[in-house]
């Protein structure tokens, strides 16, 4: 599809009718839309309509037109998707940045979704506020890497439990315009939604891994305090790439919360 400023994203769309709130899939930095396929499949089985998109400069989606990236622009791309297909009131399910988008949207329309699942994600700039990752540091290595070894926009298959770290970056750098991973990362650092947490009126389930350096269990145990219908799911043994590395870990829990998050 296309969106106002003429930038094409890639869009893949599985209706169902029969009255079951849609659920959408937001990916994270250098990842794509492949990062959902078993969650999809979950969702699909229970009878959800289901929608993944590429946000622009990643996986088949075009970089932004006019080269400027921010949060407030890529809750707007939601936006328009979510017009595109005529979607109200949709399940959000968002990984890493894909989660702030999500968590985003739903503080600033609190009675236009359902329901959220957030992974591995917060409510502040890991970069600016987490002092342990030396953020400028992390931010130019990325983008420098991405700049040397991109060898063009493309997709690839983040199911395999085997993935390394390394490999999630590699591939990251490999297959997502340079200029993508430059105005994320740039766009993240302004990131801070903890005073409108309390705007979300709809159920809240995260996700964090017991190892995550990026996302701190500090944050998380107060953003659940924070948003009024919310629970937290500590996965033991498993860092910020958990969604990527073991997507049956995400849909175990989802599973056990799926009444919880349907308000049922």
């Amino acid at each position: 599809m296309l969106l106002g400023d003429g930038t094409e994203i890639f869009v893949t769309y599985r209706f169902q009718d029969n009255g079951k709130p849609p659920v959408v899939f937001i990916h994270g930095d250098g990842q794509n839309h492949t990062v959902w396929k078993n969650l999809m499949g979950y969702f699909s089985g229970k009878g959800h309509s289901v929608l993944c998109y590429d946000l622009p400069g990643h996986g088949l989606s075009q970089p932004y037109k006019d080269r400027t990236y921010s949060f407030s622009k890529f809750v707007e791309t939601l936006k328009q998707v979510l017009e595109e297909k005529a979607i109200r009131k949709p399940v959000l399910v968002g990984n890493s940045s894909g989660g702030m988008i999500a968590l985003k949207y739903a503080s600033e329309k609190p009675c236009g979704v359902t329901c959220v699942v957030a992974v591995s994600s917060c409510d502040v700039s890991p970069a600016k506020h987490n002092p342990k990752l030396r953020g400028e540091e992390m931010i130019k290595k990325y983008i420098e890497a991405s700049k040397k070894l991109f060898q063009g926009q493309g997709l690839f298959d983040y199911g395999n439990p085997g993935l390394s770290d390394e490999d999630i970056f590699l591939s990251a750098v490999k297959n997502t315009s340079p200029e993508a991973i430059e105005g994320n990362l740039n766009a993240v650092e302004d990131y801070d939604i903890r005073s409108e947490l309390r705007n979300i009126r709809v159920p809240v389930l995260l996700f964090r891994g017991s190892k995550d350096l990026i996302i701190t269990g500090k944050w998380m145990k107060r953003m659940k305090e924070e948003i009024p219908f919310s629970k937290l799911i500590t996965l033991e043994g498993y860092g910020h790439h958990v969604l990527l590395q073991n997507p049956d870990k995400i849909e175990e829990g989802i599973i056990e919360n799926y009444s919880f998050l349907m308000q049922e």
